[in-house]
């Protein structure tokens, strides 16, 4: 931690930078449970610290329309993606009422 800028070490967590062993397990917390959380169409916005990592992941664990989108001056800044694909009826109506 003391090796950051001080812009990151001063006002993020060290959860959110740490993230476990490879720095994905906040996500995959998050993918968990994204389904549910997401309307159908509906879009989630993820901050991306290293892009290509993150939209890797999301990619791997199914879902859909990832994007990596540029800040003003064109770097990368966060990624977009659609919930999962390919969900059965009975598995669409468990995550709407929050059943296993």
């Amino acid at each position: 931690m003391r090796l950051l800028d001080p812009e990151m070490r001063e006002y993020e967590t060290e959860e959110s930078l740490i993230g476990g062993n490879d720095g994905l397990e906040s996500l995959r917390a998050i993918a968990a449970d994204l389904d549910r959380l997401l309307k159908p169409n509906g879009i989630a916005l993820f901050r991306a610290h290293t892009w290509k990592r993150e939209a890797t992941f999301f990619k791997k664990e199914g879902f859909s329309d990832i994007e990596v989108k540029g800040n003003y001056r064109g770097n990368p800044w966060c990624v977009t993606l659609r919930r999962r694909q390919n969900k059965s009826l009975l598995s669409t109506i468990k995550n709407i009422f929050g059943l296993k």
